[in-house]
């Protein structure tokens, strides 16, 4: 019999004016792995990373994470507990730096606790660690020489490293990434998906992420997950994936498998957000 996943979502409900967004959605996110959450649009990818994390309750049907159950939690508290999300737009604070940005995401804060008030060179030790994680973590993603620029001058795609930067400065152990290729050019993507995979290697942080770009897909996942119509229809490897009639029916409405999902990338890729 095969472990619980360090994720476990179970028969997931959530409707929206009686209609179902997703309907009966099973999944398992394996610890240390990457998972890649693929569909067509409106499959329901977005309204179950809303579930997952907090951001709205399931009409019925449970999350789990490291195996305690998290559906009726709200998102501050899921965070802390480790899960935590980015979104397909970003929600970035336009008027502060981007060091404050950072800032503000980092864990046990100074003035989060009595002690650390009474006592304040603890206080200042905790600061100086926050901003020397904060300018390695922006570092890492090139954004260095941005610290003290409004985050709101940034462009998209630096949005979205700013913000991959930031969820990591809270210590998760699971990132949920929703759509995190969109708006962002090509060198900083790659720049994106190297920062993922060196943080699953290093820190051992573990992905689900929603993405429309097959061939980012199918290049750094360890498995795929295919929603359709509010349900998971299928999971495997990439090359798996690729060969399922199911899946190829989900995407193209037929049954023919010669041409594969892989010679309808580009299609796929250009398909607006669940």
């Amino acid at each position: 019999m095969n472990s619980p996943g360090m994720l476990e979502v179970v028969d997931v409900v959530k409707r929206y004016g009686g209609v179902p967004a997703v309907n009966g959605a099973t999944l398992s996110v394996t610890e240390g792995s990457i998972t890649a959450l693929i569909g067509p649009n409106g499959a329901g990818k977005t309204s179950l990373f809303n579930v997952i994390s907090g951001f709205q309750r399931p009409d019925s049907g449970q999350v789990l994470f490291q195996g305690g159950r998290v559906d009726r939690l709200p998102p501050y508290k899921i965070a802390r507990a480790g899960l935590v999300r980015t979104f397909q737009t970003t929600k970035i604070l336009r008027r502060m730096s981007v060091l404050e940005n950072m800032l503000v995401a980092g864990p046990r804060q100074p003035g989060e606790a009595l002690w650390r008030v009474l006592a304040p060179g603890a206080g200042s030790r905790r600061e100086r660690e926050l901003e020397k994680r904060a300018q390695m973590l922006l570092s890492s993603v090139k954004l260095e020489s941005h610290l003290d620029a409004y985050a709101g001058t940034l462009s998209a795609g630096q949005r979205k490293l700013l913000e991959f930067a930031r969820a990591l400065m809270t210590e998760p152990r699971m990132l949920l990434l929703d759509e995190p290729m969109a708006g962002v050019n090509p060198s900083l993507r790659d720049q994106l998906l190297d920062q993922v995979l060196r943080v699953r290697e290093q820190e051992g942080i573990t992905f689900l992420l929603i993405e429309h770009d097959l061939e980012t897909v199918m290049s750094v996942s360890d498995t795929v997950a295919v929603m359709s119509q509010g349900r998971v229809i299928f999971v495997g490897s990439p090359d798996e994936v690729q060969r399922n009639e199911e899946v190829i029916d989900a995407y193209l409405g037929s049954r023919d498998s010669t041409q594969g999902i892989s010679g309808t990338r580009s299609q796929l890729s250009l398909e607006s957000p669940a």
